[in-house]
C-alpha cells in the first residue's frame, strides 16, 4: 500500500491527551467540526498514528 504523506504542522499533546488538527487538514478534507468522524490507527512498524476520515457507513454504525 503506497501512502502519499505530506507534512502540515506539529503540536504538543495536551495534558488531557487532546491533539489539535491543523485547519489546513480539516479544510482540505472537507471536515465539519462536531460532525465529521475520524478513525484512529496505529502503525507500530513505522511508529505512526494515522487519522482517516470515516466512511458514511462507519459513522452511522458508531452513532447507533
Amino acid at each position: 500500500m503506497k501512502r502519499d504523506l505530506f507534512y502540515l504542522d506539529s503540536y504538543i499533546i495536551q495534558k488531557d491527551m487532546r491533539i489539535r488538527l491543523p485547519k489546513a487538514a480539516a479544510k482540505n478534507l472537507g471536515l465539519e467540526c462536531g460532525k465529521s468522524l475520524l478513525e484512529v490507527y496505529v502503525d507500530k512498524e513505522n511508529n505512526q498514528i494515522v487519522l482517516k476520515v470515516a466512511d458514511d457507513n462507519s459513522q452511522e454504525d458508531s452513532n447507533s
